[in-house]
């Protein structure tokens, strides 16, 4: 079946300028550390590549009967964090100036 809707043309010029400032928003965007957390307990901090960086637990929790609760507390920790890398990149996304945004 073919496609009837209408093509906008490509600024080349404009997609070059955009590949650049993305570029450079990515390199910084792999230093920052996002942070999340489950109940006070477990900290984690990754960097927007979405790996963990540091894994902190309350000592109190360290202790053979909590491990089933610690793993649980890990897991929504790590999932913390990764909702906030969500979170940001979908801010980020809102942060190209409007010069560059292909279609526009």
């Amino acid at each position: 079946m073919p496609n009837n809707s209408p093509q906008v043309p490509l600024d080349h010029d404009k997609a070059a300028r955009m590949q650049t400032y993305m570029e450079t928003i990515d390199d910084v965007w792999d230093d920052l550390e996002f942070y999340g957390v489950a109940e006070g307990v477990v900290y984690v901090t990754m960097n927007g590549k979405r790996e963990i960086t540091r894994l902190e637990i309350t000592p109190t929790e360290l202790y053979p009967e909590n491990a089933s609760r610690l793993a649980e507390l890990i897991l929504r920790a790590i999932d913390s964090a990764k909702e906030e890398i969500d979170y940001a990149e979908a801010e980020r996304i809102m942060l190209i100036p409007e010069d560059l945004r292909l279609g526009c």
